[in-house]
């Protein structure tokens, strides 16, 4: 009787080891039904090398795909924050749990990350029915940015079908007699000519025909008459409501004159306390740059702002230089002066290399002749040097005033569909290119307590040909020496009515 007791036991023993074995290494398989697009909002932490936290929100879509029983692959596409580009987050193998249709997943993984380096990804979420949460945590620990922490936090909801992403202008025409040459391309600016003949009313009634990406919409629509007699900006929205770009339409001209009273909105989709502004028809600035300083607490401000000091019209150019501590982060070196740049161009952010973030020019059909316009400037009280390698180290130097720089460059390319800068010349070579045609230079930077005039003429350094491309920058600093980080904080350029004049 006793032996069989024992038999019993020794039974029922082996049967809920064999269960509990089975539970553990045959967990219930992951639903299919997991596999989907999930739109949501991104809300994000960095913390910086040196400390400083940077936060931000904003829309986004992640993809998830179920690839075996109780596997996933993650996928979170184009990743940015605060205007600093992380590129493509993708995790196969991601194990997950079916928990009473409540999926579980979680991965410890390392990445190559853009513009961070080799990344621990700790990633940890649920989905159930329509719904999920995912916490995505990065810790860099090779390359630039070591020691920057990144935790994401993403709530979501999976959409019934994928929706595009895209937002663009693809093809922008007028049918009238007085356009000459149809709108280009480039970038974020469209440019047009027209006939000098061209009635005022006719230009204040050009009606566009527009083209953009399948499924996205535009505002003002296409084929609605619009004032053409002022830059007139177009807002493309993607089908997924994701992705919103801002496109300046503007005429050029032999004489083309910029007055500064028209500015845009520059990174749509911030606070009202952290919106920027740029000049329309062309104009970039450096402000990109310093809203990102802003965002690591290095300064309270933009470098280029409207401001109603003008010498005509309703309003100027106001140009900085700051004071932005002076920090070294590893991946980037903060300089102690950061200067203010307006520019004919774009900005496109370039966290290792700064100065080539300032990608000068916009297409140019004529040959230019001289640069007239007016200008006022109080420089700061302290000077500071630096250097290009070590920005953030830097020297006082008693009794060195600060000036600032306005200047113009012509400089020849093979084509104007550059999406990847490879042609622009930026604050690295603007002034040392074998590209380089013409420049005309400011001669006296010093201090102008009222508006004063000045005009000077292009220097050909090579002879210029109709038939070929050119970009053309005007480029105004308010400390000259800053693409070498030197300069006095508080220096302020003011600029207007400047009137570009070509033969």
């Amino acid at each position: 009787m006793k032996k069989n007791l024992f038999y019993v036991i020794v039974l029922l023993c082996s049967v809920s080891l064999f269960s509990a074995c089975s539970d553990d290494d045959d967990p219930k398989v992951a639903d299919d039904s997991i596999t989907g697009v999930y739109k949501g909002t991104l809300d994000i932490n960095a913390t910086l090398t040196e400390g400083t936290e940077i936060k931000d929100q904003l829309p986004q879509k992640i993809y998830i795909d179920k690839t075996g029983d109780n596997k996933l692959k993650l996928q979170l596409k184009n990743f940015q924050f605060s205007g600093f580009s992380v590129g493509d987050i993708v995790v196969s193998d991601i194990d997950v749990k079916n928990d009473g249709g409540v999926h579980a997943f979680s991965s410890q993984t390392k990445s190559e990350l853009s513009n961070l380096g080799t990344c621990d990804l700790d990633i940890n979420g649920t989905i159930e029915g329509e719904k999920t949460n995912i916490t995505i945590g990065v810790n860099v620990v090779e390359g630039l940015v070591k020691g920057t922490k990144v935790e994401v936090k993403f709530n979501g909801t999976k959409l019934a079908v994928d929706q595009s992403s895209t937002a663009l202008i693809t093809e922008f025409t007028f049918s009238s007699e007085y356009v000459t040459t149809q709108p280009l391309i480039d970038g974020k600016n469209i440019i047009f000519y027209v006939a000098d003949t061209i009635p005022v009313e006719a230009l204040a009634a050009l009606a566009p025909e527009i083209k953009i990406s399948d499924k996205a919409t535009i505002s003002p629509k296409s084929g609605e008459k619009q004032d053409f007699s002022k830059a007139v900006t177009y807002t493309v929205t993607s089908e997924d409501g994701i992705t919103t770009a801002v496109y300046t339409v503007s005429v050029g001209g032999k004489g083309r004159k910029y007055g500064f009273e028209e500015w845009v909105v520059a990174n749509e989709g911030q606070t009202p306390e952290n919106t920027f502004y740029e000049v329309a028809g062309g104009w970039s600035s450096s402000n990109t740059g310093a809203f990102l300083l802003k965002a690591m607490q290095m300064t309270d401000r933009v470098v280029v702002t409207q401001n109603d000091d003008a010498y005509s019209g309703k309003s100027a150019a106001r140009i900085e230089t700051l004071d932005t501590k002076g920090a070294d982060y590893g991946f980037v070196k903060v300089p102690k002066v950061t200067t203010g740049t307006l520019f004919l161009g774009e900005f496109e952010t370039e966290m290792t290399n700064t100065l080539a973030s300032t990608k000068f020019g916009v297409p140019f059909s004529t040959k230019p002749s001289v640069l007239k316009g007016y200008y006022k400037y109080a420089p700061g009280e302290v000077y500071y040097k630096s250097s290009k390698d070590e920005a953030n180290e830097f020297t006082v130097v008693e009794g060195q005033k600060d000036e600032c720089a306005i200047n113009a460059i012509l400089y020849e390319v093979s084509t104007f569909d550059d999406p990847n800068y490879e042609e622009y010349l930026t604050g690295v070579n603007a002034y040392t290119s074998d590209k380089l045609v013409a420049v005309a230079q400011l001669q006296d930077g010093t201090a102008k307590a009222e508006y004063t005039s000045f005009e000077f003429e292009f220097q050909y350094i090579k002879a210029y040909d109709p038939a070929k491309k050119y970009r053309l920058a005007i480029i105004c600093s308010s400390s000259k020496d800053g693409d070498s980080f030197s300069g006095a904080p508080g220096s302020v350029l003011f600029v207007d009515d400047f009137e570009l004049i070509s033969e």
